[in-house]
């Protein structure tokens, strides 16, 4: 797969601007960050790559720095070799490991998932996903109906498959990569006859179908698609979210109410937060119908 390197520089460049632009270009297919002395780098699929929506979002910032950048196109290569030279295995609350194939020798914890994407990036190791591994394996799983939405490399998935959920595991991205990735992924686990993979967004949705959904994605989706996320959960259903900054929290909290849900819970882990909802009986939305 070709990708664009995009280089962005910041003036000044403040951990808390910069933080903010890499969680806003993650909601537009960019799926991989390094950070330079003078701001980031980002990398998207070359077929994602659009002008005009990266110039709307350092619009958005015009007043935090000055921003300037550039791209490079980097063609096709051996991703996974790249990949494999760096990634190394996560132990999530000494109970669940996820590694790659390659990685031998690992003391045994309950639950291992084996991850190797087939694109340039995805290992699912980001501090949001450690905090939504680490509330699955704490939720009431078995048979369960789940639903995992921005699904990704399919860790979460994989794992509620594991845990005992009910036939089927739903996971939804909107990234033919993550579709993929996803069901490659859940066959390598042998757990693929027990996840149903879909290519879309919240408007897969169906009323009242799920006991947990799993939404690890980035603030601004999960703000539009909270009504759907609600209407979408069984009486006394829950919802874990992450993907978005400890600042953010409130904001999310505050949209969940208004769908008629109550915060259970919250944690956090290197500035990212990680919240639960529980379904308030009866409770109508205020949020609109979902599109």
């Amino acid at each position: 797969m070709d990708y664009i390197e995009l280089q962005v520089q910041l003036q000044p460049c403040a951990e808390a601007t910069r933080d903010l632009l890499i969680t806003e270009l993650g909601g537009h297919s960019y799926d991989a960050f390094t950070e330079t002395d003078a701001g980031f780098n980002a990398y998207i699929p070359s077929l994602h790559y659009d002008e005009r929506t990266l110039r709307v979002v350092f619009y958005q910032f015009r007043e935090q720095a000055e921003i300037t950048y550039r791209t490079e196109f980097i063609p096709d290569r051996n991703w996974n070799a790249l990949w494999e030279s760096g990634f190394e295995p996560v132990v999530v609350a000494q109970r669940c490991t996820i590694r790659a194939p390659f990685h031998k020798g690992l003391p045994k914890t309950d639950y291992e998932i084996l991850i190797e994407p087939n694109g340039a990036f995805g290992t699912g190791h980001h501090h949001t996903t450690h905090l939504m591994v680490e509330a699955l394996l704490e939720a009431p799983v078995k048979q369960a109906q789940v639903l995992d939405i921005g699904c990704g490399t399919g860790v979460l998935a994989i794992l509620a498959a594991k845990l005992g959920a009910k036939k089927f595991v739903d996971a939804i991205d909107t990234d033919v990569w993550a579709k993929n990735s996803t069901l490659n992924n859940a066959r390598r686990n042998r757990v693929a006859q027990k996840i149903r993979v879909m290519l879309g967004d919240a408007a897969f949705i169906q009323r009242e179908k799920y006991h947990l959904i799993f939404a690890n994605i980035n603030r601004n989706v999960l703000l539009d698609d909270m009504n759907a996320y609600a209407m979408g959960l069984k009486p006394h259903g829950q919802l874990f979210v992450s993907g978005f900054y400890d600042a953010d929290a409130d904001l999310i909290t505050a949209e969940a109410a208004a769908c008629g849900l109550n915060e259970l819970d919250r944690h956090s882990r290197q500035s990212w937060t990680l919240l639960a909802f529980g379904k308030k009986p009866q409770s109508e939305s205020l949020c609109g119908s979902i599109i």
